[in-house]
């Protein structure tokens, strides 16, 4: 009764467009606030090319990224929970090794199960970066706080 009395001051269409934009803004800042590895892998392979050690390097690196990112899914989303219900779940998919498995346990009872560990395999990362620095596989510094800072970008989205 009182919008029909009082509609002409407010037209509906503003109202329904104003909804719409706080929807699309709401889901847009939501995806954006995802951690997407793209950019890490894609900077890895410009400045760490190679098919030996180099490649290694840059698959162990990204499944890193990838399984710091599915630990902080996993304690938001309930199929990712599902899908990894256990530690033992990474090891089966081939995204954590058993001796990480076990550095992940160690830092789970240290932490008491309180606090979230997503930072844990980024760290590793970021200490695989430095050694493949200091063994100059990566060319400058500059290219490493590169490389690094698409690393801690992944752990702050965590």
């Amino acid at each position: 009764v009182y919008f029909g009395n009082n509609g002409d001051y407010i037209p509906l269409s503003f109202i329904l467009g104003f909804y719409v934009t706080q929807v699309v803004n709401r889901w847009w800042l939501q995806f954006t606030a995802i951690p997407w590895p793209d950019t890490t892998a894609l900077n890895l392979i410009s400045f760490l090319p190679g098919s030996g050690e180099e490649k290694k390097i840059r698959r162990y690196i990204v499944r890193l990224a990838n399984l710091s990112s599915i630990l902080a899914l996993r304690r938001i989303s309930i199929g990712v929970a599902r899908r990894f219900p256990t530690y033992d779940h990474f090891v089966e998919a081939g995204l954590m090794t058993e001796r990480e498995l076990a550095k992940l346990e160690t830092m789970h009872q240290t932490t008491e199960n309180i606090h979230q560990i997503t930072w844990q395999p980024v760290q590793w990362a970021q200490a695989m970066l430095t050694k493949a620095r200091k063994e100059e596989r990566i060319k400058s510094d500059f290219i490493f706080s590169i490389l690094q800072q698409n690393l801690s970008d992944i752990a702050a989205k965590n």
